[in-house]
């Protein structure tokens, strides 16, 4: 399959070309796209997806840069856009990184049924194999600390809540979630407040983002920069 070539602005070195590429490096797209962008900017945006992937490692502290594109695609491509259109634009959001995830000292086996009730759940809730991945991970890290609490109806609504708000979505006005699994609106909270805590949770917490929920970051941060830059 042959690819047509972009419409270049200008000269090649002051473009970024980018598109899906297979794992026999054919493109899967009919073209590529191109986008203007001076050697600063080039660089700007370099940095900004270094920082990016820096974020990634929180999550899968072995990835490579090429692990971290396969995986945040969708990010990369956001970046580029929004930089390109709004080069000197701060993108990321300014706040505290969490702590590293605790080392697994327990067979993933013990919690089989947990893992198995949280993803039917997600599922039915929208949320991408990915993401049902991060929320049985961010469960998980929890169990390291306190395995019998987290085995609770409480503390496994209170995960999908929890892992909801960090990647940006707001599932409150779902009432019947609190008790799906046999829980209550109180006890959830309760549970939730303790596993935010216990887990040092921050706002976009990169241990556990899921790909939409970088976008949700990138965008949010960008659009309260503008917002700052249009009222002073």
């Amino acid at each position: 399959m042959f690819c047509r070539g972009p419409d270049i602005p200008g000269a090649l070195e002051k473009n970024i070309l980018f598109g899906h590429i297979c794992d026999e490096g054919m493109m899967m797209l009919n073209y590529i796209t191109a986008v203007p962008a001076s050697r600063p900017l080039q660089r700007r945006i370099k940095d900004t997806i270094q920082q990016e992937y820096e974020l990634f490692l929180y999550q899968s502290p072995k990835a490579d840069m090429d692990d971290f594109l396969a995986r945040e695609a969708a990010l990369v491509r956001h970046t580029i856009h929004m930089l390109a259109s709004r080069a000197r634009l701060n993108v990321l959001p300014q706040h505290a990184l969490p702590p590293r995830r605790p080392k697994w000292t327990l067979s993933q086996r013990r919690c089989a049924e947990e893992f198995s009730a949280l993803a039917v759940v997600s599922e039915a809730l929208g949320f991408s194999h990915h993401a049902r991945d991060l929320l049985g991970t961010m469960f998980f890290d929890y169990a390291q600390f306190d395995l019998k609490r987290a085995q609770t109806a409480e503390m496994l609504t209170a995960a999908i809540f929890l892992f909801a708000e960090i990647n940006g979505i707001d599932l409150t006005s779902l009432t019947e979630l609190y008790h799906v699994l046999g829980s209550n609106k109180r006890s959830v909270n309760a549970a939730y407040r303790r596993m935010r805590e216990t887990l040092g949770c921050v706002p976009f917490d990169p241990r556990y983002l899921s790909e939409e929920g970088f976008v949700t970051m990138l965008c949010g941060a960008a659009m309260r920069k503008v917002d700052e830059k249009t009222e002073s």
